[in-house]
């Protein structure tokens, strides 16, 4: 007996992490924000890091989530949550994959 597999949707973000200070680690601030496991989330590979303005710097990230696991709230809401490193966040893109 074949059964079709079933669709799971997925969508990806890129989104902005700005920093409260110049002198936030980067490299560091992007290992704690992929170290957080939350149900039906993938961190993409890499990261970037972009000047904003006056030698201040911001990341740049990617994941894929599961739509019916996660959310965008539930992905914003811990990484805003590091208040002390994580000035803001934006959802510069999100796709269907």
């Amino acid at each position: 007996l074949f059964r079709s597999p079933v669709k799971v949707d997925k969508s990806q973000f890129f989104f902005e992490v700005k920093p409260t200070e110049i002198e936030i680690d980067l490299d560091a601030l992007a290992g704690k924000i992929k170290a957080m496991k939350i149900n039906g989330l993938t961190w993409g590979i890499a990261y970037e890091k972009k000047d904003v303005a006056f030698g201040i710097q911001k990341l740049v990230m990617t994941c894929v989530v599961v739509d019916d696991l996660c959310s965008e709230a539930d992905l914003v809401e811990p990484i805003e949550a590091l208040e002390d490193e994580v000035q803001s966040i934006d959802i510069l893109c999100m796709n269907k994959v």
